[in-house]
């Protein structure tokens, strides 16, 4: 039996689990404990990490983001340093999975991904790929950067799935698609609200996903990295 349970496994049984709940909690729950629940795990991480040479406690690598590598939290590691597992985790039966995008950094943050998102893209994924099983080509609409294009909803005979933003109640995220038939979601918007909010202009080497991250609790998930060009994000190559 694997040591650890894969991400895909995690979103698996969050279906079955979040059967019994409704969408209206998992909302209130997001909006309400997540931000404390992140601070207190991430307390707990850099106290860790403090009686270990700076060595964070995690998991494993999440491979499913194509965009944004994943490192996940071990909570048994940190279990002497947080009075009890976040109820928003996966552990307790929440739909997040306590994530470090950056075990390298001088001073670790943790934040969440959401299963709910990864299984919708997860799935949406799998219409694209039988489309071009059966078509020959990608479902693209109109150019949106380097090697971007959006998702042509109306090519593959679907009614658009909409996935709103974590950052910006008002925001949905557009679904893009590259000339691989990946699929990737579109922060552009996100980011520069930030930006604007700030109004202060970032380092034109700064990849804006990090900028994101700064003021919320989420990872932005199959978000391409930005970088602020000409007053506006734009997606960069790896």
């Amino acid at each position: 039996m694997r040591r650890w349970l894969t991400i895909s496994a995690l979103a698996g049984f969050l279906l079955l689990t979040a059967a019994c709940g409704s969408a209206e909690r998992f909302q209130q729950e997001a909006s309400n404990e997540l931000p404390g629940h992140v601070r207190l795990a991430e307390d707990a991480v850099r106290s860790y990490q403090k009686e270990h040479q700076k060595v964070p406690p995690l998991k494993r690598k999440s491979l499913d983001d194509p965009d944004y590598p994943l490192y996940v939290v071990d909570f048994e590691k940190i279990k002497p340093y947080i009075k009890e597992i976040p109820s928003t985790a996966f552990e307790s039966g929440g739909a997040f999975v306590y994530v470090i995008p950056d075990p390298y950094a001088k001073e670790v943050m943790v934040r969440v991904m959401d299963l709910r998102l990864m299984e919708k893209m997860r799935d949406l994924q799998g219409d694209v790929n039988a489309f071009h099983a059966s078509e020959g080509r990608w479902p693209r609409g109109k150019k949106q950067g380097k090697e971007m294009y959006t998702l042509s909803f109306q090519a593959m005979d679907m009614e658009p799935v909409v996935i709103p933003s974590p950052y910006h109640a008002d925001f949905e995220l557009p679904v893009l698609i590259d000339e691989k038939g990946r699929l990737h979601l579109d922060y552009r918007m996100d980011a520069m609200r930030n930006i604007q909010e700030k109004n202060k202009q970032p380092d034109k080497k700064e990849d804006l996903r990090n900028v994101l991250m700064e003021d919320h609790p989420y990872v932005p998930l199959y978000s391409p990295p930005m970088r602020y060009e000409k007053k506006e994000p734009v997606f960069v190559k790896k």
